[in-house]
C-alpha cells in the first residue's frame, strides 16, 4: 500500500509519523481503544461511504480509496473520490447487496463507523438531501448525457469498430437507470427513508449483464443487453 503520495516522497521521520497515525486510528476503530469520533471527519468519511454503497464500486474500501489530513490536525478526512469505472452494476450488479457484504469485508474500518449512531445519522442526513438529484438524474439527466455523448460515442466506434466497448450503448445507458433506481429503492427501504418511485422497464425489457473473461479468469469486458435481443459483438 502507498501510504503517502502527495506532495511528494516523504522523509524517514514524516513516514514514521504517518504509520503510526494511521495505525492509531485503524486501531481506534477495530479495537474501539479510543473514541474514534474526535479523530475523524465524518462529514467526508460518510460522503465517500455513501457513494461507494450507493453505485457499489468494486475497488472502494480497499483500494483507489484516498484520505488526508491537514498538517497540525488529528482529523482524518475520506477523499477524493476516484476510479469508479467498475460501479454502478458493471461489476456487482446484484442491488440488492447489503451494507456489511463485499466490497466492505475488505476493510475492517467500515462496520465499526456504520455502526455508530452519530455517523449513521449523518449517512442518512447526507442521503436524504442526495435523493433529489438522483431523482433528477434518472428522470432527465442521464438520457440528457446519453444524447450529447451520441456523437463521440459514433466516432469512438467508426475510430476503433473492433475495440469499441458501444456496440450495446442504448442498452447500456437503460442498464445504468435500471440499476440505479433499484439501488435506490432497495436503500429506501434498508434505512427507512421515503423516496422517489421512480418507473423501472416493463419485465419484457429487461437489462442482462453479459461478461467476458480471458484464459486467466481475468475480467476482459462488460456489457448489457436487453432480454430476447440478440448480442452481436465483433470477431
Amino acid at each position: 500500500m502507498q501510504i503517502m503520495k502527495n506532495p511528494g516522497l516523504p522523509d524517514e521521520r514524516e513516514l514514521d509519523y504517518i504509520k503510526s497515525y494511521i495505525q492509531d486510528v485503524e486501531n481506534m476503530l477495530v479495537n474501539g481503544e479510543e473514541p474514534f469520533e474526535k479523530y475523524l471527519d465524518f462529514d467526508s468519511f460518510a460522503g465517500q461511504f455513501l457513494i461507494d454503497k450507493l453505485v457499489l464500486n468494486p475497488d472502494a474500501m480497499r483500494s483507489s480509496t484516498f484520505y488526508y489530513k491537514d498538517r497540525g490536525s488529528d482529523i482524518l478526512k475520506a477523499g477524493p473520490l476516484w476510479d469508479y469505472d467498475r460501479a454502478m452494476g458493471v461489476s456487482l450488479p446484484d442491488y440488492q447487496l447489503r451494507i456489511g457484504d463485499y466490497p466492505d469485508t475488505m476493510n475492517d474500518w467500515y462496520m465499526p463507523l456504520y455502526n455508530n449512531e452519530e455517523f449513521y445519522n449523518v449517512l442518512i442526513d447526507k442521503y436524504q438531501k442526495l435523493l433529489p438529484f438522483l431523482e433528477e438524474l434518472l428522470s432527465e439527466k442521464i438520457d440528457s448525457y446519453a444524447e450529447m455523448l451520441t456523437p463521440a460515442i459514433a466516432m469512438d466506434t467508426t475510430m476503433w469498430p473492433f475495440e469499441s466497448n458501444y456496440t450495446q450503448y442504448e442498452s447500456s445507458v437503460k442498464y445504468l437507470k435500471y440499476f440505479l433506481a433499484n439501488r435506490i429503492r432497495f436503500l429506501n427501504e434498508l434505512w427507512e427513508v421515503s423516496g422517489f418511485d421512480y418507473e423501472l422497464p416493463d419485465e419484457g425489457e429487461e437489462l442482462c449483464t453479459v461478461s467476458f473473461f480471458d484464459e486467466q479468469n481475468v475480467l476482459v469486458t462488460s456489457c448489457q443487453v436487453k432480454k430476447g435481443d440478440t448480442l452481436s459483438l465483433p470477431d
